[in-house]
């Protein structure tokens, strides 16, 4: 029998075969699970798991435990949940006797009130008011996307008026962080949230789609799926040729797509099709003969998921409603007496209203928004401008059902393909994520906003380091078909530099095959990755200055496959990326990264291969901790 080994998401995720590999650790031991069920969403701050096991009671369920699942296809697994367990419960009927074993992520950490207040010296950055209460209650790792305001530029501050709290941010001990960052956030386009994978995110989901761009080139070679901007105002027609009519004009920082693997030529210009959001597809003049570009080509980080109507979704459903739209928006702040003892109250509202016939009678609806959180007239006019870009169009949602991707998280864009909708090839915010996985097969059901007006850009500040490319083995065997047979031992010291403390959240990536895994396919426990480091990196060690245990986490389950003997020296081919959050706070300077060889039940070392390990920072600058005041 042939097996099935994925080299990528995308190529499990358009296979008509799809063997799931389900895997539980509770307590960081292997549990034997049937099913699970997973929940998050932008809206729902903290992701819930369902996971059920046979009887009896895994030795390590306890109250609070850690419990951690990874699901997906050979090749293709990732982490699907982390979180802790509030609550379990034994049922016997008859079918049989099942634990159904309840999680919740870390992000509830937040989810409760500080017992004398917190405050928070203003002003601050959104984002680093985010970071400081993720700090005050160990919610990591955590990551926030830079806070600015529509125009993408100008950072969001907090606080800054002395007359309301001294120009301090104060949250009352009836006021849990997390209801205080989710109310705050939205404000401004931010969502705060839970991820499946266990981190905690302030996004962006506001405005358009778009994907995070990291530059632009301007060039001839495009291809389809490109992302283009027009370097002028241009037409696009029906058809190429400039004798077809005009359907439409793009200009100056409009995002769009090609469409066209084929390029015909027309009236001495390349032609390709494209699309822009909220038009028909039609035939833009890519560039002349002359090889002068009409267009740039945009770059990204990653490509987003693509989902098609009648290919990869089951069903899909189309909403719109105008009942939350509005073109009149109010924003009202913070009252108070300012320091020459006259009354102030924060407010903003637009120039002018514009009439919109799906409003009519009258053309207009005002809405009002009100929060004391809001004490400046610069905070009250950021919270208007992003209210009218969210607010300015119908609200539009469309939810599909699917096969499971274990790569997709609420806050990412996807793009969709849905013509029966009259949705071709459009960006789109995933708002949430249900998702359902046995041995039998993986679902999803999804939710994405396209979200309206201005285009906002959803980038991350976060920078990649190399600690090594080539391969180590840890183990005791020497295994021909490993890409380095001879093993490096047990335990393998990596030496790397820290190059930054003020990062936010921390992960490590890399290839890996057979970790915590042996024979074909038993799961063991033990093959991790320790972090060490002086507690003063620049000092040289001694007997006040020794190396600590920073944090460790215990590598994804990869099958070992052994009786096959897969060449892992030829290609990437059955290797398999993995990203996990690393734990603890590194500190700027030298450190070690000690792999570690679990140890199975039966003796003997677990062998397996890890290279091109890369560490992620994320975050800049030291957050402003929390200190603590009366109610």
């Amino acid at each position: 029998m042939t097996a099935i080994l994925f080299e990528s998401v995308e190529e499990a995720f358009a296979a008509n075969a799809q063997p799931v590999l389900l895997y539980a650790r509770i307590g960081g031991v292997p549990v034997e699970a049937t099913e699970v069920t997973i929940g998050s969403g932008v809206d729902r701050p903290v992701p819930t798991c369902t996971l059920y096991c046979l009887a009896p009671r895994p030795e390590t369920l306890a109250m609070n435990a850690e419990i951690e699942v990874e699901w997906g296809y050979p090749g293709a697994t990732a982490r699907r949940f982390y979180g802790h367990i509030p609550r379990d419960e034994g049922a016997f009927d008859d079918r049989g006797a099942v634990i159904r074993i309840e999680g919740e992520g870390e992000i509830s950490r937040l989810a409760y009130p500080e017992y004398a207040g917190v405050e928070i010296t203003g002003p601050t950055s959104l984002k680093d008011a985010f970071r400081s209460l993720c700090e005050l209650r160990q919610a990591v790792p955590y990551l926030a996307d830079d806070t600015t305001a529509v125009d993408g530029e100008t950072t969001i501050m907090l606080g800054g008026e002395p007359a309301v709290d001294d120009g301090h941010i104060r949250i009352d001990n009836r006021t849990a962080p997390l209801g205080w960052l989710t109310r705050v956030a939205k404000l401004f386009g931010y969502r705060v949230f839970g991820c499946p994978d266990g981190s905690t995110r302030m996004a962006r989901v506001s405005g358009l789609a778009i994907p995070d761009f990291t530059g632009d080139e301007l060039t001839i070679d495009l291809n389809r799926w490109d992302y283009i901007e027009p370097r002028t105002t241009l037409n696009f027609r029906s058809a190429a040729g400039t004798s077809n009519p005009v359907i439409g004009t793009v200009t100056v920082g409009d995002i769009g797509r090609i469409m066209s693997d084929e390029f015909p030529s027309a009236n001495g210009y390349l032609w390709g099709q494209v699309t822009f959001a909220g038009q028909p597809i039609g035939w833009c003049a890519l560039h002349n003969f002359s090889g002068i570009p009409n267009f740039r080509r945009k770059i990204t980080t990653v490509v987003p998921p693509r989902f098609e109507e009648g290919v990869d979704c089951f069903r899909i459903t189309h909403q719109r409603d105008i009942r939350d739209m509005a073109n009149y928006i109010e924003v009202k702040g913070a009252r108070f007496t300012d320091a020459d003892g006259g009354p102030v109250e924060i407010r903003a509202i637009p120039d002018t209203v514009p009439y919109d016939a799906r409003l009519d009678p009258p053309g207009w609806r005002k809405d009002t928004v009100g929060t004391q959180d809001i004490v400046t007239a610069q905070q009250a006019d950021w919270v208007r401008t992003a209210t009218e870009v969210d607010r300015s169009e119908p609200y539009e949602l469309v939810s599909w059902e699917c096969v499971g991707r274990p790569d997709v998280q609420p806050g990412d864009v996807v793009t969709l393909h849905a013509p029966v909708h009259g949705i071709v090839y459009e960006d789109y915010w995933l708002m949430s994520v249900d998702e359902s996985a046995n041995r039998n097969g993986a679902t999803m059901r999804l939710s994405g906003w396209r979200g309206a007006g201005q285009p906002l850009k959803a980038g991350n500040d976060c920078v990649t380091e190399t600690v090594r490319n080539s391969v180590v083995h840890l183990g005791t065997e020497t295994l021909s078909h490993y890409a380095k047979p001879s093993p490096d031992g047990i335990e393998y010291d990596i030496a790397f530099t820290v190059s930054s403390s003020a990062y936010s959240s921390l992960k490590l990536h890399g290839l890996a095959h057979g970790t915590n895994s042996i024979g074909d396919n038993t799961a063991v426990t033990g093959s991790k990755v320790e972090i060490w480091q002086l507690e003063n990196p620049s000092l040289p060690e001694s007997g006040t200055n020794e190396k600590k245990r920073v944090g460790s986490l215990e590598l994804p389950t990869l099958d070992e496959e052994l009786s096959r003997k897969r060449n892992y020296a030829a290609s990437d081919a059955a290797w398999t990326p993995f990203a996990l959050p690393m734990p603890g706070r590194l500190k700027q300077g030298a450190a070690t990264m000690r792999l570690l060889s679990g140890e199975h039940d039966g003796g003997g070392q677990d062998d397996y291969e890890v290279k091109q390990l890369r560490l992620t920072y994320c975050g800049v600058g030291e957050p402003i901790l929390p200190g603590q005041v009366g109610a």
